[in-house]
């Protein structure tokens, strides 16, 4: 390659990152501009910190944004993340394939971004709170017939155990999925409460004869950059919510846009009332 052309190929890579760059920050302004889609009070049960295998690698400071789906609560105990129902999961666009399309197998539907709705300390927390104490008491019951049995001890030992780390985790859960943005807002108004975002739902087929059901996997926008101003005060978070006390140090406020994109507004300690 001659002089000339070395030097016409830098120059357009030059252009290429300054034009990344402007798209970006052009994406980061009308995120932010006019008023937030919702504003959230977090903590650090919502907010954790990356692993340390991830800070090495990054000079920044990210937090990951916890959340969790309702639980599936079965006959002796246990608890799975829900799905998404049939019904729901057909609106978003899924359907079972055809038999044509199951020749010799049946072609794997790919992951669809949809808007999902997120619910702070609401209805959905609360229930799995409430079905966890109702856990606890049963087997203290149970072992206040029989005091002597040592697995209705271990019993006990783990159901309290669960309640504790309910107290300390996320109470931050995915309450709905929709394609609808208004729909979503008209049945979900509190903004400070409910926050609109985007994530992946992935289908899948269940039983005979076939049920199609949905599994929302992630969210599309998941870590949150932290202002520099605000290292110190969050470098220490957690990246495991049930590893944080009790009592929450910090009211992150973070607002999500026009984009539905986060971002962190605020940084306090929090009311220890």
């Amino acid at each position: 390659m001659s002089r000339l052309n070395r030097r016409h190929a830098l120059l357009a890579g030059v252009a290429l990152i300054l034009l990344i760059n402007a798209v970006a920050l052009a994406g980061v302004w009308y995120n932010r501009s006019g008023e937030a889609d919702s504003r959230l009070a977090l903590s650090e049960r919502e907010l954790g910190g990356m692993p340390a295998y991830l800070r090495r690698e990054n000079s920044g400071l990210l937090l990951q944004l916890q959340w969790r789906m309702p639980g599936h609560w079965e006959e002796d105990g246990s608890r799975s993340p829900r799905w998404l129902s049939e019904a729901q999961t057909r609106q978003l666009g899924f359907r079972i394939p055809d038999a044509e399309d199951c020749q010799p197998r049946c072609r794997r539907q790919a992951a669809r971004e949809v808007l999902v709705v997120l619910e702070l300390d609401g209805p959905a927390y609360r229930d799995e709170l409430r079905r966890q104490q109702e856990r606890v008491e049963l087997a203290r019951r149970a072992l206040a017939a029989l005091p002597e049995d040592k697995q209705l001890q271990q019993r006990l030992d783990y159901q309290s155990r669960e309640l504790d780390n309910l107290k300390r985790d996320t109470r931050l859960y995915a309450v709905d999925v929709g394609l609808d943005r208004d729909q979503l807002r008209q049945r979900y108004a509190d903004r400070s409460r409910y926050a609109i975002v985007r994530g992946l739902v992935r289908p899948s087929r269940w039983g005979k004869p076939a049920q199609l059901r949905g599994h929302l996997s992630e969210l599309s926008i998941a870590r949150i950059n932290v202002p520099r101003h605000w290292h110190r005060a969050l470098a220490g978070l957690s990246s495991r919510p049930r590893d944080t006390p009790a009592a929450p140090g910090y009211r992150i406020e973070v607002a999500f846009g026009q984009r539905l994109e986060p971002w962190i507004m605020a940084v306090s300690e929090a009311s220890q009332d």
